[in-house]
């Protein structure tokens, strides 16, 4: 293409993340008004990555039912600064799960400011095996009224043992991964960042009977956290409601349908 073809195409691209977007102003409210005539500094990619978050926030919108309210300014900053260089699908979920819920009529209300930032710390890794440990925890404890994150003492109870095996296919491995290395790397980041209980472990068959007993595999061990609840629910558009309705069975949360669910977890206590 020539160089005035190729500047075709972004100014068009670009024409989809401006004020007066019909998508834009659903999602960002008022707050639209931000970002004017569009954003002609932004490459291509860029505004893909922007036009995927708002297409998802805008579903999450409809799903709740937000008619009103606005998007804290600071939200949308750090969206287009972060969120402009997500190509990751379920990394996408969870910046439009913010989004979505940062939207309100109460304009001081910016907590997702910081699942944002919490966000732009995290490894793909991280967010996927977040993403896959906190829907287990969902399946698990579902209406079972165990599920408790606000008392660190009673959160423990909800630790699960998973398989080393039960990974592979969750992450859906591509050439050149490693399972082992990669859990390595995603469980020990989870933990530093309180988004599972500190109490983790993670190891071979005899390191882990330690712990429990019938642990036929290597594998983890983990338990669920307040933060790492609230960023599971975050993922899904809702942070105004206490972490503990993550296992209730009247929150409709529709689970990515782009990872394999884990298919042998056991309670460990």
């Amino acid at each position: 293409m020539e160089i005035n073809e190729i500047m075709d195409v972004i100014t068009a691209l670009t024409f989809t993340i401006c004020s007066n977007n019909p998508l834009v102003i659903k999602v960002l409210g008022p707050t639209a008004d931000y970002i004017g005539d569009g954003i002609k500094a932004f490459t291509e990619k860029r505004v893909q990555n922007l036009n995927r978050i708002f297409k998802r926030t805008s579903e999450k919108i409809d799903k709740r039912g937000i008619l009103t309210g606005s998007v804290p300014p600071r939200i949308l900053k750090n969206i287009l600064d972060e969120g402009s260089y997500v190509d990751n699908e379920l990394a996408a979920e969870y910046f439009s799960g913010a989004l979505a819920a940062s939207k309100s009529d109460r304009s001081r209300d910016d907590r997702a400011l910081t699942i944002l930032k919490l966000l732009s710390s995290m490894s793909n890794y991280e967010i996927r095996l977040h993403y896959i440990l906190y829907s287990a925890f969902r399946e698990a404890f579902l209406s079972s009224g165990k599920f408790n994150v606000t008392d660190i003492n009673k959160s423990i109870n909800c630790e699960l043992f998973v398989p080393i095996s039960q990974f592979i296919d969750s992450f859906a491995l591509e050439p050149g991964e490693d399972i082992n290395t990669i859990l390595e790397h995603a469980l020990p980041g989870l933990g530093t960042r309180d988004l599972i209980n500190q109490a983790y472990a993670y190891g071979g068959k005899e390191f882990l009977a330690k712990r429990f007993k019938t642990a036929g595999d290597g594998g983890i061990i983990a338990a669920p956290s307040l933060l790492g609840a609230q960023l599971f629910l975050a993922a899904h558009g809702y942070l105004e409601i206490s972490a503990n309705k993550l296992c209730d069975s009247n929150l409709d949360l529709e689970i990515w349908d782009g990872i394999i669910p884990l298919k042998e977890v056991v309670a460990t206590r």
